[in-house]
């Protein structure tokens, strides 16, 4: 009986069939594509038809949306901040999704320990903290988006509130400041390297 009328589970291994623990028939490793978005979103930024300058502000400011207790109106603030500076809005709506339900405590939590350290008071842990959070959204679910926000803010109360909002300001504008040059150096570096293979090939 020859290989191709086997069952799949009883033929040798071909080198042209996908395996499911190395590489395809690409030779690629699926774990390695599995990353390929992220890097693919790294490179779009990079790639983006606009100015560095324009770029790695965008990026700044979506950095700076991110660690601020803004949830659920973080891409209406890129919108409405653009309509009076100019910077690559794309480049700050995909930074802003750093902000999410996994990352979402972790942040926030960061935003209130600040704000409570300039206020030089004391607060909740951060199982506290979670726990409240998920009491918080639970409840905000029950409701339509507006709504929701509304309940999310007056269940969480000003006594963490207005500390994650102090905390929140320290930290985005700190991230940032330093997420501005940073992207303005790798834009730039991209861009000379791209020149410099351009002259090569020709």
């Amino acid at each position: 009986m020859t290989d191709k009328m086997k069952p799949a589970n009883e033929r040798e291994p071909n080198a042209t069939e996908p395996n499911a623990t190395g590489p395809n028939a690409t030779g690629k490793d699926p774990q390695q594509e599995e990353k390929l978005p992220f890097r693919q979103m790294y490179r779009k930024l990079l790639q983006l038809d606009d100015t560095p300058h324009s770029i790695a502000l965008g990026a700044a400011i979506g950095m700076c949306i991110t660690f601020t207790p803004t949830v659920g109106v973080q891409v209406v603030l890129v919108l409405i901040l653009s309509m009076f500076v100019r910077f690559n809005r794309f480049a700050a709506i995909v930074l802003v999704y750093l902000s999410n339900p996994v990352t979402i405590i972790p942040i926030y939590y960061t935003d209130y320990v600040i704000g409570l350290f300039v206020q030089g008071n004391s607060g909740l842990s951060l199982e506290e903290f979670g726990l409240l959070w998920d009491q918080s959204v639970s409840t905000a679910g029950e409701v339509g988006f507006w709504g929701a926000t509304q309940v999310l803010f007056k269940s969480l109360g000003n006594d963490v509130i207005i500390p994650m909002f102090i905390g929140g300001g320290v930290l985005g504008g700190f991230i940032g400041v330093v997420t501005y040059p940073l992207t303005l150096s790798w834009v730039q570096r991209y861009r000379e390297g791209r020149q410099g293979e351009n002259h090569q090939d020709s």
